[in-house]
């Protein structure tokens, strides 16, 4: 008798000890899953960031918003602004008031912009202290402040962005830090981003790195995590998201492997790393081999 007590004693905990346990990882899960919304910005920020494309819209994604194209210069670069103090040397220059830095199809717009110039009239370094926006024909973004250095690139802080992609691929975001030695190649830190409106959040995405690729139109997300309305899904090592459609086809293949001929149609897609490739062989298997631009391949056939 006093052997079943115990037993039952130590039973008791056991469960007890099982229930505190399932408590403490679930209590775990949500201050995990706190912290990865971190990177997003109060949702009257967004919205208000995002009001002059959503305006008149009730769609609850992206999707149907059109872009505004910059209007193109043949100059290199004009200033606009109320106050400046230009200095036509070496030196450094300030705009102040309604500022508009128009470089080609790039447009900066802030409340103030230092300029400094070495002797050969090169533009070294340039800084923003105040809120900014720079536009053009395929993003628009808006900082809290930005900086130049020739030998360091760009730099930016608190950063919300809307990309214009093909066929009404729309994507916005935000990002606690960027950084970029051009402007057609962009790496945002911390980043939250989704096609979705802050008031109708579906899905987003949120990854410690992000790098915008403005020749091929892509976004490599380097550890992304997926959710679907708040609620965590998968992850992958990285993910690219393409703003212009990606060419596809499949194309006659033929080739010699092993004392084997194989003749088939191989697909591709512009930009992948990988290529898939049915074929059908000399002695009359059929298989299907997976390579990853020549250096691993991987198949299977069957007689």
């Amino acid at each position: 008798m006093i052997l079943s007590q115990y037993k039952d004693k130590y039973f008791f905990s056991k469960r007890t000890f099982g229930f505190f346990c399932l408590v403490v990882v679930v209590f775990s899960t949500v201050l995990i899953n706190a912290q990865q919304y971190r990177y997003l910005p109060p949702e009257s920020k967004a919205s208000e960031f995002l009001q002059p494309w959503l305006r008149g819209s009730e769609n609850s994604c992206l999707s149907g918003i059109s872009r505004v194209s910059a209007q193109l210069k043949d100059f290199e670069y004009s200033f606009q602004a109320d106050k400046s103090d230009i200095k036509l040397s070496a030196g450094t220059s300030s705009f102040e008031g309604n500022v508009v830095w128009q470089r080609e199809e790039d447009v900066l717009r802030t409340e103030y912009l230092d300029i400094h110039r070495n002797r050969q009239g090169d533009i070294t370094q340039w800084a923003i202290p105040g809120e900014l926006t720079w536009s053009n024909d395929g993003l628009h973004m808006q900082a809290q402040s930005a900086a130049y250095k020739k030998d360091e690139g760009y730099s930016a802080r608190e950063i919300l962005f809307l990309l214009f992609g093909d066929h009404h691929r729309r994507l916005w975001g935000w990002s606690e830090d960027m950084r970029a030695k051009d402007t057609d190649n962009i790496v945002f830190y911390n980043i939250f981003m989704s096609s979705c409106t802050p008031d109708a959040m579906g899905w987003h995405v949120e990854a410690p790195e992000v790098a915008w690729d403005a020749h091929i139109q892509r976004l490599r997300m380097l550890n992304p995590r997926f959710y679907y309305f708040n609620t965590y899904l998968f992850s992958f090592n990285y993910y690219d998201v393409y703003m212009r459609k990606a060419y596809h086809a499949w194309l006659p293949k033929f080739d010699y492997v092993n004392g084997v001929f194989r003749f088939g149609l191989q697909y591709q897609q512009q930009y992948a790393s990988w290529r898939l490739f049915p074929y059908v062989n000399s002695r009359g298997n059929i298989g299907v081999q997976i390579s990853d631009l020549g250096v691993t391949e991987h198949g299977s056939s069957k007689g």
